[in-house]
């Protein structure tokens, strides 16, 4: 059984064993309460009815002859549609004849007395029933409660196994076959950067004039194989960045330093991109920023990648605006551009990796979930401003270094 199929079934035996347990709860729950609910009406109504019978028939102990019978027969008929137990409708009949009896006769305490008697013994038959029902209802609440205590019982114990199982037959299997991925894009990734800086180099050799003149059209071709060497590089970095990442091999090399540096490095890195598409970038900064702590390399990247994804949607002949500001405890850097913008619905997904805004150009979609992961190591933030038909701002903090924070 492959590991899909282990989980699935171990999903539905926990969900069957649930509802069986809901099940047997619910039914014992309901018996128990229609058991109650018995106890508490029929029976007890007759007792009640019958106790009534009485006090009017103590009034008649010392006054038979002038015995007013219409209330006793007002309740007889109340326990007479009351019938509950087997033989309380013959107790109830002889009752009804005796009451007869009574009207037609001056001399009725001999029968005053049979009567008595026999609400006596109409009350002895219902008070059984009531304990004869409540030892039912105390068996059922017993019987209830032990099944519950042998299911949960049973669930307890298969959860326990489920448990100790799991790292063995699922989690470990997981965790393996991850890392094993991981390791396996690692190795390729970086396998694939050799061969393409031999390309990158061979291309550079073609178009030296010193090993032969090209014609228009060949150095064209070269163009074309340097920029889409460029591109595999740039993928190949990002899922080699990724690959770290979720190994937990990536290192950070957090210094104090200067964030102009790190963004004018970015943009040195970007300037053949934007001079293609006429694209202006403006830097705007305070005098003196202060100075962060960040890992110079993972920054530079992130920016990179902000303003390269600028340039990409941005249309030509325009510009974007990187600005440096300073906060009380952080440094903000934002890449602006002007381009078709993003979608709100969209913004919330756009750091989740191999995520792409549905119609977006090419790419792997790790770029800006690599920039989140380097940002969040070095204790910053991101995020984006955007609207579409207005453009984008992409932007993130990092700590200053308040113990460094002299002119560099």
């Amino acid at each position: 059984m492959n590991l899909k199929r282990k989980i699935e079934a171990g999903l539905l035996f926990l969900f069957t064993l649930s509802i069986i347990i809901t099940g047997i709860s619910a039914y014992s729950t309901k018996k128990l309460a229609n058991d109650s609910n018995a106890i508490l009406m029929n029976n007890y109504t007759s007792i009640v009815h019958a106790k009534n019978m009485l006090k009017e028939l103590s009034l008649a102990i010392n006054d038979s002859i002038n015995f007013n019978t219409t209330a006793f027969e007002n309740t007889l008929a109340l326990q007479q549609a009351n019938i509950t137990e087997q033989g309380e409708k013959d107790l109830t009949d002889s009752i009804a004849f005796y009451i007869k009896e009574i009207k037609s006769t001056k001399n009725s305490r001999k029968i005053i007395s049979s009567v008595n008697q026999l609400l006596y013994k109409i009350m002895e038959l219902n008070m059984k029933a009531v304990e004869e029902r409540n030892a039912q209802a105390q068996e059922t609440a017993q019987n209830a409660f032990l099944y519950m205590l042998i299911s949960g019982g049973l669930f307890l114990l298969l959860a326990i196994i489920f448990i100790a199982r799991f790292p063995g037959y699922i989690a470990l299997p997981i965790i393996k076959r991850d890392r094993e991925k991981t390791n396996f894009i690692a190795t390729v990734s970086h396998e694939i950067k050799t061969p393409i800086a031999a390309i990158k180099l061979s291309t550079k050799l073609l178009g030296d004039e010193r090993i032969g003149t090209l014609n228009p059209e060949q150095k064209q071709l070269i163009q074309n194989i340097k920029e889409d060497t460029a591109r595999v590089l740039k993928i190949t970095t990002e899922v080699l960045s990724m690959a770290q990442m979720e190994s937990g091999k990536i290192q950070l090399n957090i210094h104090p330093s200067d964030p102009k540096q790190i963004v004018d490095y970015a943009l040195e890195a970007v300037h053949f991109q934007a001079e293609q598409k006429q694209i202006k970038l403006e830097l705007t900064y305070d005098e003196t920023p202060p100075v962060i702590d960040a890992d110079i390399e993972k920054t530079a990247w992130v920016l990179v990648n902000l303003v390269s994804n600028a340039i990409r949607y941005s249309p030509e002949n325009s510009k974007i605006i990187i600005e440096i500001k300073t906060n009380p405890r952080t440094v903000l850097f934002s890449v602006q551009d002007f381009g078709k913008g993003i979608d709100k619905k969209y913004q919330d997904k756009i750091f989740d990796r191999y995520f792409q805004v549905p119609g977006s150009k090419s790419g792997t979609g790790l770029g800006l979930a690599i920039s989140k992961q380097f940002i969040e190591a070095q204790e910053g933030e991101i995020w984006v401003d955007s609207a579409v038909g207005v453009g984008s701002k992409f932007n993130f903090t990092l700590n200053r270094n308040f113990l460094n924070e002299i002119p560099l």
